[in-house]
């Protein structure tokens, strides 16, 4: 069940009557007023000292198609660094990736395993974690988008002392496209949308603070460990609102969004048939089917272009156009 509401969609949500919502609100409030006088005394300095500003840790399997763009378009937004972990390609990744991996902006991990997405995260956490001060775990599909700001960093600056900061996903489907266009980018090609953002996301990630546990919810509801009155508290990541996710099912927003992840979570119907027949980098059971797509489809409704402030830039990076203004 969708659950109407001025910000967000909100699927499967437990306030469903409007006037079962007030209690759950009221404790909500509670439990991010909670948060916020922990964080008071709490709060750690973030890590100036790193290599890098933002970084992003990834796991991929057969995305040579869709590589570079992802790659280029985060170097536009201001990522400093990605790390990247191949979990068994066959396909000419090696190709894209070798002169990101010269230039040293990307770092490129064999990880075999299978459903090994979230031990690849702790293996990042465990060796790359000091060498930036913000890091998020994201997938090739996802494109951070900020609606104002050009670097992503700037955006960041306003949350130094939280642990984790999360972005909500903009789910993109098909746009009616069969099979995918490849003289066009993803971002270009589709824009049909889900007319608001679904209450799930990402988190971007302050390595100056431990991450409680490596577990499948690290990469949608990620908790850092603080020190208060003699206990080991679990902070949750607050949204770009400064609210707290919480246990209750409200979500505090602000009058507009200043930054989304874009989702391409099917591209063309092809290209998520493809999906379909891939093992699935987290769970033994591929979630991917026909149910799950029209799930996904039936809420395009609307069209959404922030990303499209990018776009020409990114072109000319994409296809080598001369004379590149952006590079002088």
């Amino acid at each position: 069940m969708m659950i109407d509401n001025k910000h967000f969609i909100i699927i499967d949500s437990k306030i469903i009557r409007r006037w079962r919502r007030i209690p759950y609100i009221l404790l909500a409030w509670l439990e991010n007023l909670f948060w916020h006088v922990v964080l008071f005394f709490t709060a750690k300095k973030p890590n100036d000292e790193a290599k890098y500003r933002v970084t992003i840790c990834c796991m991929f399997k057969n995305e040579g198609k869709f590589l570079k763009e992802w790659i280029l378009y985060n170097q536009i937004i201001g990522i400093d660094h990605i790390y990247l972990y191949n979990n068994n390609s066959n396909d000419n990744y090696l190709e894209v990736l070798q002169s990101f991996v010269n230039q040293e902006y990307v770092t490129l991990i064999d990880w075999p395993m299978p459903q090994g997405q979230i031990p690849a995260y702790e293996d990042w956490y465990q060796k790359y974690r000091r060498e930036t001060q913000w890091n998020c775990f994201i997938d090739i599909d996802e494109f951070i988008c900020p609606f104002h700001d050009t670097n992503v960093y700037q955006w960041l600056k306003k949350y130094s002392k939280y642990p984790a900061v999360k972005m909500y996903w903009k789910m993109f489907g098909t746009s009616g496209v069969i099979e995918h266009d490849d003289s066009k980018l993803v971002t270009e090609q589709y824009y049909v949308c889900w007319d608001k953002p679904w209450s799930i996301g990402k988190q971007f990630y302050n390595t100056a603070y431990d991450i409680s546990e490596f577990k499948i919810n690290v990469h949608h509801s990620m908790n850092c460990n603080v020190r208060f009155c003699g206990k080991t508290l679990h902070m949750p990541a607050v949204n770009e609102f400064k609210k707290f996710d919480n246990h209750f099912g409200a979500i505090f927003a602000g009058k507009q969004f200043t930054l989304q992840l874009n989702h391409y979570q099917s591209k063309s119907y092809m290209t998520y048939v493809g999906l379909m027949k891939k093992s699935d980098s987290a769970h033994k059971k591929n979630p991917r089917g026909r149910n799950h797509f029209y799930y996904m489809e039936k809420y395009c409704v609307a069209s959404d272009y922030h990303i499209y402030r990018f776009i020409t830039q990114l072109k000319v990076q994409y296809y080598y156009v001369t004379p590149n203004i952006f590079d002088e």
